[in-house]
């Protein structure tokens, strides 16, 4: 069910950009997890409809740089040469899904088109890319949605709220997206970057 949002200043300007674009008057705007429109490739539409019909049935196979990994039920893992395929992060599976419910399909940035220039995930997005940070040890989880970040990472996941990091004494401090997080040195509690250190 979707439900409107509370009305405030900024969304009486997006009401009122949208009555006079559209010459009709709003009343709310409703909020959606997901898109309601896109443009995809010809041939990927039968993959992503028969996913979205048995989401996360067959495992997800896809490449971050020189990483595989294999997306399924049971969490997400990394392929390593010579070494069984070992799942981490099934806790966060449900939000996963909730936010990506056909999985993860790899795209060309050169054929995206959009404002600005498409570039492959570093990180991967909210709980997948904690799944992923996880799946390659480079962070601990403390409890809940706290973590330890125990080697160098370029970035912090997107779109995670009410999450904290501690990072591990003399690592560089990653990119840290501009809105809900907390980081905070393991070794001192200082509050390092990020709206949320009180």
């Amino acid at each position: 069910m979707q439900v409107p949002t509370k009305r405030n200043t900024q969304e009486d300007a997006k009401i009122d950009t949208l009555t006079q674009h559209l010459e009709t008057k709003f009343d709310h705007v409703l909020v959606n997890y997901f898109l309601s429109g896109l443009q995809i490739p010809m041939g990927i539409e039968a993959e992503l409809n028969a996913r979205l019909q048995t989401p996360y049935a067959k495992p997800i196979q896809f490449a971050l740089g020189e990483k595989s990994y294999e997306l399924a039920q049971f969490g997400l893992g990394l392929e390593q040469q010579n070494a069984p395929l070992v799942r981490r992060g099934p806790e966060y599976l449900r939000e996963v899904m909730r936010a990506f419910p056909a999985g993860v399909i790899p795209l060309d940035p050169a054929r995206v088109v959009t404002q600005v220039k498409a570039e492959h995930y570093e990180i991967l997005p909210r709980h997948l890319g904690i799944m992923q940070l996880l799946t390659e040890g480079r962070t601990g989880k403390i409890g809940g949605m706290s973590f330890l970040v125990t080697e160098p990472i370029p970035r912090l996941p997107t779109g995670l709220r009410a999450s904290k990091f501690f990072l591990a004494p003399d690592l560089p401090l990653p990119i840290v997206p501009k809105d809900f997080y907390s980081v905070r040195s393991k070794e001192t509690g200082e509050c390092l970057s990020g709206p949320n250190c009180k």
